[in-house]
C-alpha cells in the first residue's frame, strides 16, 4: 500500500501496489491499514515535486493501533487530529538530519519535536 502518486515508481519492478488517498482503508489477511496525512514534500526527480502524496501509515490491531509516520516534520495539528481519530498503542516516530534548523524544520524532526509527536498523538508508547 503506498500513497497516490508513489505506484508509477516500482511499476517497472513488477510489484504489486495499491495507491490509497487519505483516509482510505484497506484490509488485507485481517489487518486493517489507514493513511493519514504527514509534512513533508515529495519528489523522485527534478519534474515532480509535490506531485504524490506524503502520509503516515496506521496499522490497526485489536490491542492498540500502530502509527509509523515515517519521513515528516512535527505539525502539532495534523498528529493532534491523528491522535484523537485513532487508539494509537506505538508511534514509530523519526528524527533525522536535523540541522540546520532554518532548512530542515518543515520536513524533519528534532528529538524534542518527537517527544511533542508522541504525546499529540496520545500514544502509549513510542520508538
Amino acid at each position: 500500500m503506498v500513497t497516490l502518486g508513489w505506484g508509477e515508481s516500482y511499476k517497472e519492478q513488477e510489484i504489486q501496489l495499491n495507491s490509497k488517498s487519505f483516509q482510505e482503508d484497506e484490509i488485507k489477511d485481517d489487518v486493517e491499514f489507514s493513511l493519514e496525512p504527514t509534512q513533508h514534500w515529495s519528489a523522485r526527480g527534478i519534474f515532480d515535486k509535490n506531485k504524490a502524496l506524503w502520509g503516515t501509515l496506521i496499522i490497526k490491531t485489536k490491542i492498540g493501533d500502530i502509527c509509523f509516520i515515517g519521513d515528516a516534520g512535527y505539525n502539532d495539528t495534523l498528529f493532534k487530529e491523528i491522535g484523537k481519530k485513532h487508539n494509537i498503542l506505538i508511534s514509530l516516530i523519526p528524527i533525522e538530519a536535523y540541522e540546520p534548523r532554518w532548512f530542515m524544520k518543515p520536513v524533519h524532526m528534532h528529538p524534542e519535536e518527537a517527544i511533542f509527536t508522541h504525546l499529540d498523538l496520545c500514544a502509549k508508547y513510542f520508538l
